[in-house]
């Protein structure tokens, strides 16, 4: 959600400085914009994620059927525990990820400890 936030914020700008209309993907969702509950207490974010973000993703598309919402279709959210969220949810907000191919030990340490938090 992270990523799909910063994509939707890059072609948004790309749209301005052209001129041009652009939707963002979260018309309408601005509750799933990771910017908008991200920072809400675990007990809070779990709920919400669970019953409001991820439908959300599971239904993404661009008007069609997409590869994505095909194979979203049976997706469960399996995350539990509020504290086990909100600490992934911690280590994403950390790391770079608009980037993709950088590598850094401080993003290695990262990707370890959400490794060990997923087991």
């Amino acid at each position: 959600m992270k990523r799909l936030e910063d994509m939707d914020i890059v072609e948004e700008r790309r749209a301005v400085a052209r001129k041009i209309p652009y939707t963002s993907v979260f018309a309408g969702h601005e509750e799933c914009r990771w910017s908008n509950w991200k920072n809400l207490p675990a007990e809070e974010m779990l709920p919400h994620v669970r019953e409001v973000v991820f439908p959300f993703i599971k239904k993404l598309s661009n008007g069609e059927k997409s590869r994505f919402s095909e194979q979203m279709k049976d997706a469960v959210f399996i995350i539990a525990k509020p504290s086990l969220l909100q600490e992934a949810v911690s280590i994403f907000d950390r790391i770079n990820i608009t980037t993709g191919k950088q590598k850094t030990p401080q993003i290695e340490k990262e990707n370890a400890s959400l490794f060990r938090l997923m087991r």
